[in-house]
């Protein structure tokens, strides 16, 4: 009687077949992506890998906020001043050629050094290109990203689409990773591979089943093929079969492991390996693309949890139309925030000074300047700086986004729209701890508008201004557009991004003046739409009428606005479409 194993066990046993397959074929399969938070489970993990790969191999562990220099390499400050010569110092990448880069935290890897790495995966080399320096410089090594994204985040997709092999660590329990692991002659392996052979048959169905599992990348289906191969190279054998596919399948797309009661145990798996393979290699050879695909389907279906393919479809198409933030804009001119790097004029008014590039930038012209400077004054000054050389530090700062909200309280039915409103604006502000959004409230009615409550985070000061809130009279429309207008310029000089929400049916009946002529009434509503819509103010309007308003939709377009019909919306609905809406264009 054989007893299955469980899933967190065969979990652990594909993480440390991964790594062994990565140290038979780093170059072609660029290294694991691995999703696990920090904890014993992973440490074991990582030291077991760097094992494997070999204890004399470098390793090198970098963070997700390490700077581009210290990637890539580039001018040594002190040697450079020292000497009077422009001397490379090798980056972190240089120096883990032939071993190990470890990447903490690489969902929040910054965008450029993201680029660097993967640059540096396709080429195997690093390229020095700043502070007058161009160079070369070899930096073949795998790669493993450490992923501890928590719901949107992920890791960098050029990134994702360089690492062949996707481990998930998450389920994996701290007595899981004492089982006795598997003993494999990765030197043999390395000698293997370039002899194993992968059959035309095979790999029709591994890229069959990424296009269909929504895996569009075509590094997926050479990581899948190469995965095959390294497994093929683990088992000494020349010909990929079926079981390397099973096994690409699940290390390379990723896919979890869900093992039944009654999957086969080891002593099934002895029987099978005991038939002469010689035959089995002929039947392979014999079987067609269709029959290929179907084994495979067969030998993973034991091994995936239940519609496990239509949930990769999704989460590859969430992949490719990418998952809007809710963070406000980014401005690239700011005086505080994230360094970004440096400019050689100041960027904004009262820009910091970069001592170090400033100083790197005229480290190579020292011994020129002190030259012309000894023959000029017949002084030799130590260091030559020069207004040409500075640089000043560039930031870029995360603003948030501010919400207005311009409330028609006019008419009998402005008790209906006022408690929505009301509901809405308490449901956004309950995310705004999280963010840096803000909310504010105008209310026109009678004869004019009303601020009621400034751009704030604070829930409770929000509650008080919405329980005041009156209803009733006329409706003061352009009077609410120009109250709007002036509170949202205010925001935007502030840095940021602004949404004005308007909740009204469109019919204005009230002028600037307090004056109820129709003529007058339409000519001050226009003057007023066609000054908010000159600031190109992102706005929605919402139809707040028991059925839609043809003059809601000619508002909306006169304010160049997005026209929402809500008429039983309701406060989540409304909250729910301006949230979504709050997110930078």
């Amino acid at each position: 009687m054989t007893v299955a194993p469980s899933t967190t066990s065969v979990l652990w046993s594909d993480a440390l077949l991964a790594a062994a397959m990565m140290a038979v074929d780093p170059a072609g399969l660029g290294g694991i992506h691995v999703r696990a938070r920090s904890g014993p489970v992973r440490d074991r993990w990582l030291e077991l890998a760097a094992g494997i790969a070999g204890r004399d191999i470098p390793v090198r562990r970098i963070a997700a906020g390490i700077a581009e220099t210290r990637l890539t390499g580039g001018l040594d400050l002190g040697l450079t001043l020292e000497s009077g010569r422009p001397v490379v110092e090798s980056g972190v990448l240089a120096a883990a050629n032939g071993g190990l880069v470890v990447l903490a935290m690489a969902e929040r890897v910054e965008a450029s050094s993201a680029a660097i790495i993967g640059m540096a995966l396709d080429e195997g080399a690093v390229r020095i290109e700043r502070d007058g320096l161009s160079k070369i410089e070899p930096a073949q090594f795998a790669l493993i990203a450490l992923d501890e994204g928590i719901e949107d985040e992920r890791l960098a997709p050029v990134l994702a689409d360089r690492l062949g092999l996707r481990i998930d660590l998450s389920g994996v329990t701290w007595p899981d990773t004492h089982g006795i692991a598997a003993k494999l002659d990765i030197g043999a392996a390395r000698l293997l591979l370039p002899s194993v052979v992968v059959p035309d048959s095979l790999i029709d169905a591994l890229c069959a089943l990424a296009l269909s599992a929504g895996v569009l990348s075509m590094r997926a289906s050479l990581h899948l093929v190469r995965a095959a191969r390294a497994c093929a190279a683990l088992r000494g054998v020349a010909v990929a079969g079926v079981e390397d596919g099973s096994v690409a399948l699940r290390v390379v797309l990723g896919m979890a492991a869900s093992v039944p009661e009654d999957a086969p145990g080891p002593a099934d798996d002895a029987q099978v390996d005991e038939a002469p393979r010689n035959e089995a290699d002929k039947e392979q050879e014999e079987l067609s693309t269709e029959a290929l695909r179907d084994m495979l389907v067969e030998a993973v279906k034991a091994e995936l949890p239940k519609h496990l393919l239509a949930g990769m479809e999704t989460g590859a198409r969430s992949q490719r139309q990418g998952v809007a933030g809710r963070a406000g804009a980014l401005r690239n001119r700011a005086r505080r925030g994230r360094a970004i790097g440096t400019s050689d004029k100041p960027p904004a008014p009262g820009a910091r000074l970069d001592v170090l590039a400033t100083l790197r930038n005229a480290a190579p012209w020292q011994r020129i300047r002190a030259e012309a400077a000894a023959v000029g004054d017949g002084r030799l000054r130590k260091l030559q700086i020069r207004k040409s050389d500075f640089r000043y530090l560039r930031f870029q700062e995360k603003t948030g986004t501010t919400a207005i909200f311009a409330v028609d309280a006019s008419g009998s039915a402005a008790v209906e729209r006022l408690a929505e409103t009301k509901g809405a604006i308490e449901l956004l502000l309950a995310e705004c701890y999280v963010r840096r959004d803000q909310v504010a409230l105008i209310s026109f009615r009678g004869k004019s508008s009303e601020t009621l409550l400034e751009p704030t985070r604070s829930l409770v000061r929000a509650k008080r201004s919405l329980s005041a809130l009156p209803g009733g009279g006329g409706t003061p429309l352009a009077s609410g557009i120009l109250a709007t207008l002036a509170l949202a310029v205010r925001s935007s000089q502030k840095g940021q991004s602004v949404v004005a929400v308007f909740l009204t049916d469109g019919r204005g009946n009230v002028a600037l003046d307090g004056g109820t002529i129709k003529s007058q009434v339409l000519g001050d509503m226009q003057m007023a739409a066609k000054a908010f819509r000159a600031n190109a103010i992102r706005s929605i309007v919402i139809d707040t009428a028991m059925r839609p308003q043809a003059r809601a939709e000619v508002l909306a377009r006169d304010l160049g606005a997005e026209y929402l019909a809500l008429p039983r919306g309701g406060a989540r609905a409304v909250a729910y479409e301006i949230g979504a809406r709050m997110a930078p264009p």
